[in-house]
């Protein structure tokens, strides 16, 4: 084949393993071109039937699709500029809508955002980051919005920079927090108690446990959604997931007071614990950088502590052995004979 084609070209043959790879080259030079040519040439309009779940990942509905089903996506947004005709929801993401929408939109942790130009027949929810919408859009439903930035009006409190300004109403928030997490230790006393104890026996475990069940709540969640006997059991998980993550955080703003008032001999008072705790906590989350990092290891500190104390309720998941605690038990009676 490549000796016709060089004659036919009117060129001498090359020698060699050039001679072998002309064919190659010009399979490769096709290719690249083929590729290299304007997208609206290949474009086809595509009509997606059935439902699509997604996680860690975006999905997106591009100008010439249209898609007829549900969309489900956790951790991941979902951007719709051609056609959908059922509902799109997105856990920990944004929906972001520029073409028709024939359903439902919900956003749970993330927003809704209704660009120029979109049209929605349906109920808009979004909780956590709020609703969007923009000029000339056309809205036919009920919009649910619950920002939690805007309802706490929190302000944009920094140790550095200092803002005077900032300093009434972000102790307002702190005290709300303090009351907060004052009345969970009064009205679960044993539960917080325990909780905070598998903190702080074990702080590693805490850390690897809460960081597990956070990857795997949401594959969970989408295992029970496929099977329908799991799909009830949907919402008690998410439940018992935010129960940990409340009890995780006041277990360890109980650590972090203790360990402090504990250094000054004023340890044993829940409520000054709790109060150095916040504003300790609190502080460190002003420092820029270093609070994000410290807000996250608290987060998963504490919700590993409240899965290993079984939400408070007495008892340890995730122990050793019996055997094992017994073997060691049995070395340190050898090493205190010893001695």
């Amino acid at each position: 084949m490549s000796k016709a084609l060089w004659r036919f070209l009117g060129k001498r043959l090359p020698s060699g393993r050039l001679q072998d790879t002309v064919p190659i080259m010009a399979v490769v030079l096709t290719v690249v071109i083929l590729t290299l040519l304007p997208q609206p040439l290949r474009a086809e309009a595509r009509q997606i039937h059935g439902n699509v779940i997604r996680i860690g990942a975006d999905y997106t509905i591009d100008r010439h699709s249209s898609v007829r089903g549900n969309i489900i996506v956790f951790g991941g947004n979902i951007s719709i500029e051609g056609e959908l005709a059922g509902r799109a929801v997105a856990v920990g993401g944004t929906v972001r809508v520029e073409g028709r929408v024939n359903g439902e939109l919900m956003a749970l942790g993330g927003r809704a955002v209704l660009l120029r130009g979109a049209s929605v027949t349906g109920r808009v929810s979004a909780i956590g980051g709020g609703v969007e919408r923009a000029e000339n859009v056309e809205l036919i439903g009920e919009v649910n919005s619950v920002s939690l930035a805007h309802g706490l009006r929190v302000p944009d409190f920094r140790l550095f920079p200092f803002r005077a300004r900032s300093v009434p109403v972000y102790a307002l928030y702190l005290l709300g927090l303090y009351l907060t997490v004052l009345a969970v230790g009064y009205l679960f006393p044993e539960h917080v108690r325990n909780a905070t104890r598998a903190l702080a026996a074990f702080p590693w475990r805490s850390l690897w446990v809460g960081t597990l069940s956070v990857v795997l709540i949401l594959p969970v969640s989408v295992l029970m959604y496929v099977s329908v006997a799991g799909r009830p059991l949907i919402m008690v998980s998410w439940l018992v997931f935010l129960a940990a993550k409340m009890l995780g955080y006041v277990a360890a703003v109980l650590f972090v007071g203790t360990s402090l008032t504990g250094r000054f001999g004023l340890s044993g008072c829940w409520a000054l614990d709790m109060a150095s705790g916040v504003l300790i906590l609190g502080l460190i989350r002003s420092v820029p950088y270093i609070g994000g990092i410290s807000g996250a290891a608290v987060f998963f500190f504490g919700l590993g502590a409240a899965l290993i104390s079984r939400l408070g309720m007495g008892g340890m998941w995730f122990s050793p052995p019996a055997k094992c605690r017994m073997a060691k038990k049995a070395k340190s009676d050898l090493k205190t004979k010893d001695a």
